[in-house]
């Protein structure tokens, strides 16, 4: 008898649980696609909280740099998983692109300290090594944020696809990490 009860227990449960799971998703749907300021207010708060991640990381990067120079070191100073990250002569990462692994001479162009070299590619390389591979990545055909360079300015912009009103922006001269809000 009590082999019974268990049994239609479980069962009840597993009822119960169905229920609950099918109303779950019901009010998803309702809050998430028929409320559209619901999704853009979740957007909003995903893009400021890789905004915080981007600028800390940017912010210990820095800190690394600056436990590391005095073995004077612009590249590879700071390796995750066998990449290498790049920094200019101001302590900011500015690219993955540049090894150590041949003599400095035969690696970097003459000019390497200065930051108008600054690609698109060395911007998507930094987001990258630095929000690593859980967050969105960039320039690549699903990606959530489209990376872009201001070689005049060496400041890196980030745009997300999702959130088309705001922009994150790095400038690689006094790493500073900011919001620029767009006027539609």
């Amino acid at each position: 008898m009590a082999s019974s009860l268990t049994a239609s227990n479980s069962k009840g449960s597993l009822l119960i649980l169905s229920l609950l799971i099918l109303f779950a998703c019901l009010f998803y749907d309702w809050l998430y696609l028929q409320k559209p300021s619901v999704a853009d207010t979740f957007e909003t708060h995903a893009f400021k909280l890789n905004f915080y991640s981007f600028k800390n990381s940017i912010q210990h990067a820095h800190l690394y740099y600056q436990i590391k120079s005095a073995h004077n070191c612009l590249v590879d100073c700071y390796k995750k998983d066998g990449v290498g990250l790049d920094f200019n002569r101001f302590g900011y990462p500015i690219s993955t692109r540049f090894s150590n692994t041949q003599t400095l001479s035969q690696t970097l162009p003459q000019n390497f300290d200065n930051d108008s070299l600054l690609t698109d590619q060395d911007c998507s390389q930094v987001w990258q090594f630095l929000m690593g591979p859980l967050h969105d990545s960039t320039n690549n055909k699903n990606a959530r944020y489209l990376a872009f360079s201001n070689k005049h300015e060496a400041v890196c912009v980030f745009k997300s696809t999702r959130n088309s009103h705001q922009l994150i922006t790095y400038d690689t001269i006094d790493g500073e990490v900011k919001i620029i809000s767009l006027k539609t």
